[in-house]
């Protein structure tokens, strides 16, 4: 019989982890720079990152109803690459495996697979196909459709989920060309596999077709136009199906390698099939990034989108979102990360609005080529026209990024 607890079993193992980690990074390998694998024609590259993130605000509530706990993630990766110069084969599998602290319910165990082909038939045609499978979960909240009107959130079981994606693009002219042509389709399945009777309204299929032109401008920009046809089906919620058409206009450019940028705009059409109701509204997105040293690094990104509701409120919804950020390599060693966002999501045929605002700040200082400690601090603050839906987050973690 085993006479220790879930949780006394896991501070073993947690200790244990740490025991292997300190008389790894005190061995002798320490000095070494492992070769890459080569697996046949493959070059193979396994990672692992262990970190530990302590929340204030796991569940996302209301000030004075707040749940903190300790979650400790460890994600294995292996990627595998083939390129013969004229078909490039690519595949990664990630393993996600959280454990909470003193919560009930919410440890978990995600999974990603990732295949791509891409075949360059010669100088002006690229032909890509790409199919992923992943195993994963929605972080519980207040917010969540499976518990609502439940009175401790932590006992109810995780929305799993299970999620394939199929696409395949064309592109037509060289990197360097005048004139670029680029068709693509991609297909997405997304089904739950627990609280069914609350998460079937969730479940989706979406299909996608996209056709973009560019003309070179120049010899360092380039003028766009792009159209995308997105058909969202819902396989128990039939009301919220949709079809949204965007066409976007857009220019980007490069100015002495110090200033880049990519700025789309343009017009979207959300027509909601089996309701009379449809809305306009303008879209796009833009990155612009400056770089006055080489070390340090600017971005400022925008975005503004139509987007499946994840909580089954409203139709559809509306969100844009604007953020800052400033990287830099103080020196070969560490680095640094700061960023500011919001975010804003307007829930289309429902009355309500939020707007979250996100700061975070990270370190990261390489001890060797192959291995790397970061920390992190993020901070969330969410302001709901439903008050009791506004809350505010603050994260602080740990990290170990190991690769050969």
């Amino acid at each position: 019989m085993n006479f220790l607890s879930h949780d006394t079993r896991y501070r073993c193992l947690q200790a244990y982890s740490a025991s292997l980690l300190i008389a790894f990074l005190s061995s002798d390998l320490i000095a070494q720079e492992a070769a890459a694998i080569y697996v046949g024609p493959f070059d193979v590259t396994p990672t692992l990152n262990i970190d530990v993130e302590n929340n204030d605000n796991v569940f996302s509530q209301s000030a004075g109803n707040e749940t903190s706990s300790t979650l400790t993630r460890f994600i294995p990766t292996i990627a595998a690459v083939a390129d013969d110069g004229v078909v490039r084969y690519s595949l990664a599998y990630q393993l996600e495996n959280g454990r909470y602290s003193g919560i009930n319910n919410n440890d978990y165990v995600d999974h990603k697979l990732d295949a791509k082909m891409d075949w360059r038939v010669d100088i002006r045609h690229l032909i890509e196909f790409g199919v992923s499978e992943s195993r994963g979960h929605d972080e519980r909240s207040v917010d969540s459709v499976s518990v609502n009107n439940v009175a401790d959130i932590s006992t109810t079981e995780l929305d799993k989920t299970k999620n394939r994606e199929l696409s395949a693009n064309y592109t037509f002219g060289s990197e360097g060309a005048r004139g670029r042509l680029i068709i693509g389709f991609k297909t997405n399945s997304l089904r739950y596999t627990t609280n069914q009777q609350l998460t079937n309204v969730l479940e989706s299929d979406t299909d996608t077709l996209n056709a973009s032109f560019s003309v070179g401008i120049g010899a360092s920009s380039r003028a766009t136009v792009e159209v995308v046809d997105t058909d969202n089906s819902f396989r128990a919620n039939a009301i919220n199906d949709r079809r949204d058409r965007r066409y976007l206009i857009g220019f980007e450019w490069e100015a002495n390698e110090i200033v880049k940028g990519n700025v789309r705009v343009g017009r979207s059409k959300s027509d909601l099939v089996n309701d009379d109701g449809d809305t306009s509204s303008s879209v796009g997105e833009a990155s612009i990034t400056w770089s006055p040293v080489e070390y340090s690094v600017f971005t400022l990104s925008a975005n503004k989108s139509t987007q499946n509701t994840e909580n089954n409120i409203g139709s559809f919804v509306k969100r844009s979102n604007l953020s800052l950020g400033w990287a830099h390599q103080f020196s070969d060693k560490l680095t640094g990360e700061v960023s500011m966002g919001r975010q804003k999501d307007d829930f289309v045929n429902a009355n309500r609005q939020d707007t979250s605002n996100n700061t975070q700040l990270q370190l990261k200082y390489a001890f060797r080529r192959w291995l790397e400690v970061g920390m992190g601090i993020t901070r969330t603050e969410r302001a709901s026209t439903d008050a009791s839906l506004d809350y505010d987050n603050n994260k602080v973690v740990l990290s170990v990024n190991a690769s050969l």
